[in-house]
This record gives structure tokens, C-alpha cells and sequence, in this order.
């Protein structure tokens, strides 16, 4: 899977975690994960948590060892390519650090697609409310 979908795909499913319950208001692990996500423990999320949680997320998936770097051995293994991984690199020194995947443009752009779809107002955060309708409309969607 290339980079520029897998932390899409990774936010998508941890914004509809827990979509297997019938609890309007979210199972556990969906409200934790949006707890987590609220950085600032406002009850709201931003684009900016909502980005640093996911480049969180997506980088301890693809850091197999927890050695803090993702290595392109690793980056390949978890499905990018190994020109996607050179991209990300900006040190070249063959590991990819957190910092650099958090600067990385290609991984920023798609996630504001599912950030602005949740956040209904329009005011810039994603309230808890946002987060469980969204996720019941993806719901809808994928049962279809």
C-alpha cells in the first residue's frame, strides 16, 4: 500500500473504530481513540491533533522493532515502496523519524478529506458528536 493511502486508510479506521457495536455514542476503543487524538483534552480535535495522531498511529505500525525509526526494510515490508520510502527520508540516512513523517506533505494532504467530512460545522475541530456521525455515515456507506 503506497504511504499516501495507508494513513488515509489508517485515520478512516480509527475515526469508525468500535463500528462493530450498536452504541450510538461509541464503543470504548472509538472513544478512547478520539481521546487521545484531543491533544489539548478539549473535547474537540483539530486538524493539526488530528494529523499528528494518525502520523502517530501509522508510524508505530510501520516501526516494527520500536526502535523509534522506520527503516526502508520495515517501511516495504508494511507495504510502501522503496521511492516512497526516499521521499520521506529527508536526512537520507536510511531512516525515516517521526519528525520527518510528521513534516511529510504526501501524508498530510488526504487526511484533511475524512478531518473536513467529520467536522459538520465547519468551525475547524471535531467534536465527539462529529466523530460518531461520521462514523455512522461510513457505516451506511460500507453496509450499503
Amino acid at each position: 500500500m503506497k504511504p499516501s493511502i495507508v494513513v488515509p486508510a489508517l485515520g478512516l479506521a480509527l475515526l469508525i473504530a468500535g463500528c462493530a457495536t450498536s452504541d450510538r455514542g461509541g464503543s470504548d476503543r472509538f472513544v478512547q481513540s478520539f481521546k487521545s487524538a484531543d491533544a489539548n483534552g478539549d473535547n474537540k480535535v483539530t486538524l493539526k491533533e488530528f494529523e499528528a495522531f494518525t502520523t502517530e498511529e501509522a508510524f508505530a505500525l510501520f516501526d516494527s522493532n520500536k526502535d523509534g525509526f522506520v527503516t526502508e526494510r520495515e517501511f516495504v515490508a508494511a507495504g510502501g515502496t522503496s521511492a516512497a520510502f526516499r521521499r520521506l527520508d529527508r536526512t537520507s540516512d536510511g531512516r525515516i523519524t517521526l519528525d520527518e513523517a510528521l513534516a511529510a506533505q504526501v501524508v498530510m494532504s488526504p487526511r484533511e478529506a475524512i478531518f473536513y467530512a467529520a467536522d459538520v460545522n465547519k468551525d475547524g475541530m471535531v467534536t465527539l458528536g462529529e466523530a460518531v456521525a461520521y462514523r455512522d455515515r461510513v457505516r451506511e456507506i460500507t453496509r450499503g
